[in-house]
């Protein structure tokens, strides 16, 4: 982790080159630990990822602190390529997927494609997700996976509520699986 994130600036920078990140965490490979995940998304906030695609942190227990850390890189507009962003089977919650939607409402992540949110608590902050697509600070994203992620009948019926004046003409799949959703919150979408 350290060591990564000190190579991504520099003379010789990892930044000014790196399409794809993948750091898949879990049970056989580990996780970043606190100091790894707050180096790392520092470094994402001092430097530029300018070519930057593909970013995959998925299992690593990130916390609600670990994205606000991450939404000031998007704030600072260090993204501008990202397409793939996958969070999933992290540990954070509403306050972390306020930050992060704040970041891209702030700045935007224009060409994103892809967003997992899938595994977390992120549901929780379905309202600031669903203010963030109406904003059309997202206006690229084909997949939206929520699976899993503590989404409640509030929240989906607050994501129902953008569609019809938001235009999203490259959303192809919502994946809503495995989450507390009744059948008032299905009609009320």
């Amino acid at each position: 982790g350290e060591v990564l994130a000190g190579s991504l600036h520099g003379p010789v920078s990892l930044a000014s080159c790196l399409h794809e990140l993948s750091l898949k965490g879990g049970e056989m490979s580990g996780h970043l630990g606190r100091e790894e995940r707050t180096a790392l998304f520092e470094s994402f906030r001092a430097s530029p990822l300018p070519l930057l695609t593909v970013l995959e942190l998925s299992g690593h227990q990130l916390k609600d602190a670990d994205m606000t850390l991450f939404s000031d890189a998007v704030k600072a507009g260090n993204l501008p390529l990202l397409k793939r962003l996958n969070f999933r089977q992290n540990d954070f919650g509403k306050a972390g997927t306020d930050a992060l939607m704040e970041g891209i409402r702030e700045k935007g992540l224009l060409v994103l494609k892809e967003l997992n949110l899938s595994s977390t608590q992120a549901g929780e902050g379905a309202e600031s997700l669903a203010q963030t697509l109406a904003a059309g600070k997202l206006p690229l994203l084909q997949r939206l996976v929520l699976v899993e992620c503590g989404l409640t009948d509030e929240g989906l019926i607050a994501l129902g509520g953008i569609f019809p004046q938001t235009n999203l003409p490259s959303l192809v799949s919502l994946q809503l699986s495995e989450n507390l959703i009744s059948p008032h919150g299905l009609r009320s979408f």
